[in-house]
């Protein structure tokens, strides 16, 4: 159930815990697994230099946003899971610069469209998230997603995220295993080539594809984020772009940059900043 008092609570609380520091990190020792580390000390010291920066996660409801993020903080994979509302950050550390990444998921629910408003506040990269295996949440993207960003917080990047990769393959495989003579299954999944085409009417700054069941790719939706961060000044504002400009083109951007030491020497740590207690807004996405 949603809790008012708490939504504001962390929307006050917000300026001050750019600043803060706090005990329980998740370590990311590979791309498959997610261990719990806790110092000696029971904190954790970050330089002055650190920057804390606001990421929030849209889409519809159940399109896969809140698995993606606990993809990154939780070592085991549920088919239900409660929402992160900036009480999780992400450590992302480049040659370049070191950032922490306030986790913000914001519910796709209508009947909250009259608060998200506010939770958009401050954001410095958005994830718009859709499901591959449901065309309408892809079309939700330029119907209800990019109007509202583009109201609420005009300027700042966002990235289109594909979500459930996996239900994709499981398409492909139903096809392949088709006895031949007989007509396949009509797949409902949406193809890379329908996202990139979209991620391009919208100018998004990047298109990544993921699947939090199997981890595939998560770390590269928050490097990619993390990249939009530090260049956002890089491009022009979407609105300012030309959006009959090639995809491929505009996104030579991100790979110009994800060929060098960016994105190749980038650590991720993702870690609680509730002292390892994640409590939720919402029950479900």
């Amino acid at each position: 159930m949603f809790d008012p008092e708490r939504l504001e609570a962390l929307l006050e609380d917000e300026s001050r815990r750019r600043n803060s520091t706090n005990s329980v990190h998740l370590s990311q020792q590979n791309d498959d697994s997610l261990d719990v580390n806790l110092n000696e000390k029971g904190s954790l010291e970050y330089s002055r230099q650190t920057e804390r920066y606001k990421l929030c996660v849209v889409g519809d409801s159940e399109c896969g946003k809140t698995s993606l993020l606990n993809a990154l903080v939780r070592s085991d994979f549920e088919a239900e899971e409660s929402c992160i509302f900036g009480e999780c950050v992400a450590d992302i550390t480049t040659e370049e610069s070191r950032i922490e990444v306030m986790l913000w998921e914001i519910s796709g629910l209508e009947h909250f469209d009259s608060i998200r408003r506010e939770m958009y506040r401050d954001s410095d990269v958005i994830l718009i998230c859709f499901d591959i295996g449901h065309p309408p949440s892809l079309k939700s993207v330029v119907d209800k997603w990019v109007p509202e960003i583009s109201n609420a917080c005009p300027g700042v990047p966002y990235l289109l995220i594909g979500c459930k990769n996996d239900l994709r393959s499981d398409a492909a495989l139903q096809l392949y295993l088709t006895v031949p003579g007989q007509e396949p299954e009509e797949s409902d999944s949406i193809s890379r080539l329908q996202a990139i085409s979209m991620a391009q009417s919208i100018a998004a700054r990047d298109y990544v594809e993921c699947c939090a069941k199997t981890r595939w790719n998560v770390k590269e939706v928050f490097k990619s984020a993390a990249v939009a961060i530090l260049h956002k000044d890089d491009e022009k504002a979407p609105e300012d772009t030309n959006k009959s400009q090639s995809v491929l083109r505009r996104f030579s951007w991100f790979h110009r940059r994800s060929s060098g030491s960016d994105l190749n020497d980038c650590n991720t740590v993702a870690r609680s900043v509730s002292g390892g207690r994640r409590r939720s807004l919402f029950s479900t996405s």
